[in-house]
């Protein structure tokens, strides 16, 4: 005859949250299903067939919203994207934990460290073995590549860990990660560096980059690109196989007094490593009296980037893109105010 076992009291909360957990999720996706019903109804459409991407157009359809924010924006989803999903029993009926790092409170985390470093001794010692082979410099595929990937953020860790992460431990999970992708032969735990991290979306295919030109007479390679930013408005005319001279309105880059403005014009060919191989003639086409340096030049900087674009390889035409070179600068000079001394700045406060 069994003795009778008795259930601890961590797995009788731990079952009584599961439980009304599990009731609250069937009542709201019942909720969920008769709203579909109803909004389907609304839209002629049917029920069965209707996704969520239809949904999501439906309510942007009938409740329109300019709120900035899209988390304040109203939303219709199945209620297992809504909630967070909660952590299956940690201990056993006895009330044992079941993970041996159950006490450092976030096991899961810690786990993936522990299993990060055990990687990067295994490709030590692989690493050696290829040394004692002979074989000094690694293959050029042996290393994995992060060009076109990011981590995880913060967030989306805690999702996936499903503990409550800070922001120091994301930071030093990042540092790890970063130590093993930079392996000379971290492809060989490809699958366990793509768990971490994301792909970063194709961005640079939708650029809008200048048309390559050649000049019939001289035979010359050059682009042309028109940018506005703010009341500024630049024509900039970008030479191939230059010397890295620099042309604005018949004068030279020192027609910009800061050596920091001089530095944002040159930053996209530092980056492109094109400094000496490219003349750049700028022209002014508008300029009002209002805005100073810094609209001017950002907008030459955006106008030198995209011609380079178009010249450069995908490679490095997407760290141009995430350096933010690539990417539009659409503000507008907000208007003075009545009462203020300018658009947000107000008047001294006196007395009398």
């Amino acid at each position: 005859m069994e003795r009778a076992r008795t259930i601890s009291k961590s797995m009788m909360s731990y079952l009584k949250r599961a439980r009304e957990h599990k009731e609250f999720l069937l009542k709201e996706t019942k909720e969920f299903e008769r709203g579909k019903r109803h909004l389907a109804n609304m839209m002629g459409l049917q029920s069965q067939e209707m996704t969520q991407a239809d949904i999501d157009d439906a309510i942007k359809y009938l409740f329109p919203s300019g709120l900035f924010d899209k988390r304040a924006r109203p939303i219709m989803k199945h209620p297992d994207l809504l909630f967070k999903a909660q952590k299956d029993a940690q201990f056993d009926i006895e009330g044992r934990p079941n993970h041996y790092l159950f006490y450092t409170t976030k096991p899961n985390y810690y786990e993936t460290l522990s299993t990060l470093a055990q990687h990067v001794r295994d490709l030590n010692r692989y690493e050696d073995d290829r040394l004692a082979e002979g074989i000094l410099d690694p293959p050029d595929d042996a290393r994995a590549i992060m060009s076109n990937r990011e981590w995880l953020n913060v967030n989306e860790m805690r999702e996936k860990f499903l503990e409550p992460l800070g922001d120091h431990e994301h930071e030093y999970m990042i540092k790890c990660l970063n130590h093993l992708a930079n392996h000379p032969y971290s492809s060989r735990v490809r699958p366990f560096i793509e768990e971490y991290s994301k792909l970063l979306p194709e961005r640079s295919l939708q650029l809008t980059l200048p048309e390559i030109l050649r000049d019939e007479k001289n035979g010359l390679v050059y682009t042309e690109y028109i940018e506005r930013r703010r009341e500024h408005k630049v024509k900039v005319k970008t030479v191939l196989n230059g010397t890295g001279h620099f042309d604005i309105d018949g004068k030279d880059i020192l027609y910009f007094p800061a050596p920091y403005l001089r530095q944002a014009i040159y930053h996209p060919l530092r980056i492109a490593k094109m400094q000496d191989k490219v003349d750049i003639y700028a022209t002014v086409v508008q300029q009002p009296s209002t805005l100073g340096w810094g609209s001017l030049v950002g907008c030459i900087r955006s106008a030198v980037a995209r011609s380079l674009a178009a010249y450069v390889d995908p490679e490095t035409r997407e760290r141009l893109r995430l350096s933010g070179l690539l990417t539009l600068d659409v503000r507008l000079r907000e208007r003075k105010k009545f009462g203020q001394e300018g658009a947000r700045r107000k008047y001294t406060w006196k007395k009398r």
